[in-house]
C-alpha cells in the first residue's frame, strides 16, 4: 500500500449490513472509519462481525456531520441517496462512493449540482444481521469501483484496495454495473414475490420466466449502448443463484421487514429505458408494477 493510512478520514453513511461490514474491513487494516448519522448525537456504534467462522467486535465513532471526512462511502438504500447527501454540508473537496443496488442515484445527485468527485461501485460482498448487534458475513465477493468521465484511479483508492476484500478498480464502471443492475432485476423480485431464498430460483418452475425476462433486459442495455447478452446474462443469473443459494435477497428482506425496496431503481431504471426506446417488455414491467403497488404502503 503506497498511501499512508493517516493521510484519509473515511466516512460511512448508512450503518446497515453492507456499510457496518465494510467498516469493519477498513478497521481491519487500520484505516479508522466514523459513521454519518445527522440524526443521532454522537456516539460510538458496537456491534460483532463474523467472518469465515470468526467473530470479532468492532466499536465505531459516529459523529453528525462530514467534518473532517475526505472519503464518504454511501451505503443507503438508492431512493435515500439524494435526499440525504442534499441535507447534508458537503465540502467540495469530499469524495463520494456509491455503493448500493440500482442505478440512477449519479444522475439524481449530479442534476442537484453537486460538485464533489462522485464514483461508482459493483458491489457483491453481502452480509445480514443475526441480531441487532450481530452481523454475519454471508458472501465473500468483489468491489468493482470507477468513475464514469476519468479512467484514473484516486490517490486514496491503494488504501481501499488494501482494506477491501477483491476491491479492483475499474476504467468500465458502466458495463459492471448494468450487468449487476440486470442480475438483480432477475433476482430481487422474484424472490420478494415468491417469498424464497435465491437458490430456489434455479428450479424449473422458474426457468422460462428467467430466460425470457433477461431478453428483456439484453435489448434495453443494448439500446443503452451496453454490450449484454441474453445467455450470458442467464448463465450470470444462474452462477449467482448458486454461490447465494441460501442467501436472501435485500428486496425479500425489505418485504420481510416492511420497508420500502429499490425496485424503482432496478426494475424501475430498466423500465424507464425500455419506454424511452419503446421496447415492449412486459414481463420487466410485469414485476416492477407488482413490486411498485405493494411498495406504496411504505413511501
Amino acid at each position: 500500500m503506497t498511501q499512508s493510512v493517516e493521510s484519509q478520514n473515511w466516512g460511512i453513511i448508512g450503518a446497515g449490513a453492507v456499510g457496518s461490514l465494510l467498516a469493519s474491513m477498513l478497521v481491519d487494516a487500520q484505516l479508522i472509519p466514523r459513521f454519518i448519522d445527522a440524526r443521532r448525537s454522537a456516539h460510538r456504534r458496537n456491534f460483532v462481525v463474523e467472518k469465515s467462522g470468526r467473530s470479532q467486535r468492532y466499536s465505531i465513532e459516529t459523529q453528525t456531520n462530514v467534518e473532517g471526512i475526505s472519503v464518504l462511502l454511501v451505503c443507503l438504500k438508492a431512493w435515500q441517496v439524494s435526499t440525504i447527501l442534499a441535507s447534508l454540508d458537503l465540502p467540495k473537496s469530499l469524495s463520494i462512493v456509491l455503493v448500493h443496488n440500482g442505478m440512477g442515484t449519479y444522475d439524481q445527485l449530479k442534476g442537484l449540482g453537486l460538485e464533489q468527485a462522485i464514483y461508482l461501485t459493483s458491489n457483491t460482498h453481502a452480509a445480514r444481521w443475526k441480531s441487532a448487534n450481530s452481523l454475519q458475513q454471508t458472501g465473500h465477493g468483489q468491489l468493482w469501483l470507477g468513475h464514469p468521465l476519468t479512467s484514473t484511479a484516486p490517490p486514496w483508492f491503494s488504501s481501499l484496495e488494501f482494506a477491501i476484500e477483491n476491491c479492483t478498480w475499474t476504467d468500465d464502471i458502466s458495463q459492471k454495473l448494468w450487468l449487476k443492475l440486470a442480475i438483480n432485476a432477475v433476482i430481487n423480485p422474484l424472490t420478494a414475490i415468491n417469498d424464497c431464498d435465491n437458490g430456489q430460483l434455479l428450479s424449473d418452475q422458474y426457468q422460462a420466466t428467467i430466460n425470457a425476462l433477461c431478453v428483456e433486459l439484453s435489448k434495453i442495455a443494448i439500446g443503452s449502448g451496453v454490450d449484454l447478452d441474453a445467455k450470458v446474462l442467464q448463465q450470470n443469473v444462474r452462477d449467482i443463484c448458486h454461490i447465494t443459494a441460501l442467501n436472501s435477497s435485500s428486496m425479500r428482506e425489505d418485504f420481510s421487514n416492511a420497508r420500502r425496496s429499490e425496485i424503482d431503481y432496478i426494475n424501475g431504471y430498466f423500465d424507464k429505458a425500455a419506454t424511452e426506446m419503446s421496447i415492449d417488455c412486459p414481463i420487466n414491467r410485469t414485476l416492477y408494477l407488482s413490486v411498485l403497488e405493494r411498495d406504496k404502503n411504505y413511501a
